[in-house]
């Protein structure tokens, strides 16, 4: 009896904690077998709007004009009038060769046509003497002729010494070099006192056009037949900035689409003509480059932050009828703001899914939450 009383408490205990487990245990069961409600996620219904179609590509500038300043005479450079890295205008004087030696072929030339007209002018006389005695037969025909002769000849010494007077001139022109439009002038590569225009035409500076300025680009030859869609609204408007710096922004407007393809490449070259008041573009700068094909494009609009993006392909969720989730690929063309311009994969009508997209699954079912129209 004694052994049944001590050990009778801990035999309730034993039955009590028993009861307990199995009323959790049966609590946790009601709790597993209730069915979850749908996740809630916000939607947005897609519409078409019209928005400016764009194609951006990577551009290089070149100088509409791009002139070399050579020495063409030979003889030592006496004088230069600009500076370094400066605007220069056309006709502004650079450079001066030592005048004074082209300065004596010129009067030696001169010297040389006095004297040949002179002759001429006294062989004229004689020659139209002898004409007129030939016809009476008063002087025999072979004197006429000689006459004659020496009458054509200094005719020609009189032509070939105007010549020479000509070539002077050019030459003595050539020892002042002018600019020849409006522009930077770089470098100098000669120093005055040295001896220039020897064997070959030494340069002496390059003056270059940067307003307006060129810009090249290679559009690829799918772009290419999205260009051909558009060709009503050629030229085709272009915008251009640094990459460094986007808050300058450089307008024009393509002036040259090649006439043949670059077969290795599957590109084709094109040209803009662009403002460049400020000079800021020089040549062989990298610049990017967007071209508007057409402001009136029917686009759909998805908010970036609703696109997945893995591996360079673009998904997207959407709701079908019965409210469940499916993934769609889309392509892109570019974005706009906060939104990509979608191509394909979706429709006008569909139900973009914007929030929770790392709790997603295709098939899963969830309750949507209209946000408002997206174009």
């Amino acid at each position: 009896m004694i052994r049944i009383r001590q050990h009778y408490p801990r035999i309730l205990q034993f039955v009590s904690i028993a009861a307990v487990a199995v009323a959790l245990t049966h609590c946790n069961w009601g709790k597993s077998s209730a069915p979850q409600a749908p996740m809630p996620v916000d939607v947005i219904k897609l519409e078409k709007t019209n928005v400016p179609l764009t194609k951006e590509y990577i551009g290089i500038t070149q100088s509409i004009d791009s002139i070399d300043i050579r020495a063409r005479v030979k003889g030592f450079l006496t004088q230069m009038d600009f500076v370094e890295g400066s605007a220069v205008k056309k006709g502004q004087l650079l450079y001066v060769i030592d005048p004074r030696p082209f300065e004596a072929k010129l009067s030696l030339a001169q010297g040389q046509l006095s004297k040949s007209i002179a002759n001429r002018e006294f062989l004229q006389i004689e020659y139209m003497r002898q004409k007129v005695l030939v016809s009476k037969g008063d002087t025999p025909k072979s004197t006429y002729d000689e006459s004659d002769a020496q009458y054509r000849a200094a005719v020609g010494d009189v032509e070939s010494n105007t010549a020479s007077v000509e070539e002077a001139k050019i030459n003595l022109g050539y020892c002042s070099m002018y600019s020849p439009v409006d522009g930077i002038i770089g470098k100098k590569y000669v120093d005055v006192g040295n001896l220039v225009g020897g064997t070959e035409d030494t340069l002496l500076a390059t003056v270059v056009t940067l307003n307006p300025i060129y810009i090249e680009f290679n559009p690829s030859l799918a772009d290419y037949s999205q260009f051909l869609v558009y060709r009503e609204n050629m030229p085709f408007k272009v915008e251009a900035t640094l990459p460094q710096d986007t808050k300058d922004v450089f307008h024009g407007k393509i002036d040259l689409i090649n006439n043949q393809a670059d077969v290795a490449t599957s590109t084709i070259l094109m040209r803009s003509i662009m403002d460049n008041p400020s000079n800021l573009l020089l040549p062989g700068v990298y610049v990017d480059v967007k071209v508007t094909l057409t402001d009136k494009y029917p686009a759909i609009l998805v908010p970036i932050k609703a696109v997945t993006e893995i591996q360079g392909q673009f998904s997207v969720f959407v709701l079908d009828k019965k409210n469940q989730v499916q993934s769609r690929l889309i392509t892109v063309s570019t974005n706009q703001g906060s939104d990509y311009i979608v191509l394909t994969g979706v429709e006008a009508g569909d139900l973009l899914i914007i929030s929770g997209l790392q709790k997603l699954q295709s098939g899963m079912q969830v309750t949507p939450v209209l946000q408002g129209k997206k174009g």
